[in-house]
């Protein structure tokens, strides 16, 4: 019975989240219908990404009514109980491009800097405030109450915590697909080999996602923060020239240390998490 309701919810999200952002990211795809203006416009880029949060308030609405938003929300605006999960992610992403610095100083002579640090390439406008808030409020949350709070805890009810991360990833790539129209993303310019190696980053960063998700009791702020602060240090206009290759990499490992360290059941030395309501 438990099974059936999760289906339920979760096709229920996934409508939602679907329909909700690709219709707000209709003028990239959909190019002749909208004013020429719209179609690089990145309000509607960033307009889209809060599409699983409503997804998953409506879906455990319905589902699970006022219990249900309660907890999602509980979530949502609390750090959880592990003082080094809020650490981890607040101080990976930083890390992560220092040490990309570092091996870019070395192999490419470059030199180490923070000048274009919290600058958008998208949005160049924005004060830096503007832009952290942004990143952790609107892409953090945005996205992360809906993969996090709402499909994770779920798909981990029946399943191992990295089957459902490796489930998670083909929806959550999915979801993504109309931003490959847009021409001031990094998805426009991507090659199959670029796509391929999308698709194995965010295979990680989604086992990264559950690492700290089950680590930090369910809480889905400590996930936005990491996202958001991810999203800062890799997009910011930082002038090294192949940053963005040396900060895969190194994902690329932490991701693998994850694995290695921790079991497969949870991707986390406390019990993954399934309570839903």
């Amino acid at each position: 019975m438990q099974t059936t309701n999760h289906f339920r919810s979760l096709s229920l999200f996934f409508v939602f989240a679907y329909l909700i952002t690709w219709c707000i990211w209709a003028p990239y795809y959909l190019p002749s219908l909208f004013p020429v203006s719209w179609h690089t416009d990145p309000v509607f880029h960033y307009a889209g990404l809060v599409g699983p949060l409503l997804a998953s308030l409506l879906a455990t609405a319905i589902q699970n009514g006022k219990a249900g938003i309660r907890l999602l929300v509980h979530r949502i605006t609390t750090l959880g109980s592990s003082l080094w999960a809020i650490l981890a992610a607040l101080g990976i992403p930083f890390v992560v491009v220092l040490f990309s610095q570092i091996i870019s100083a070395i192999v490419d002579h470059e030199p180490i800097s923070l000048r274009g640090l919290s600058t958008s390439r998208e949005m160049p406008g924005l004060s830096w405030f503007t832009f952290a808030a942004i990143n952790i409020f609107v892409v953090g949350i945005g996205e992360e109450a809906g993969w996090r709070g709402f499909v994770l805890p779920r798909l981990q009810g029946s399943m191992t915590a990295m089957k459902a991360s490796i489930l998670l990833t083909i929806f959550w790539a999915i979801w993504h697909w109309p931003l490959f129209f847009y021409p001031l993303s990094g998805y426009y310019h991507m090659d199959i080999f670029g796509i391929a190696g999308w698709l194995f980053s965010l295979l990680l960063g989604s086992i990264l996602f559950a690492w700290l998700f089950n680590s930090s009791g369910g809480s889905v702020l400590t996930c936005a923060i990491f996202h958001g602060m991810m999203d800062i240090m890799f997009i910011s206009a930082f002038p090294n020239t192949h940053l963005a290759s040396y900060n895969g990499m190194l994902i690329t490992i932490l991701g693998f240390v994850v694995i290695n360290r921790f079991s497969a059941q949870n991707l986390s030395r406390k019990e993954r998490i399934m309570t839903i309501e």
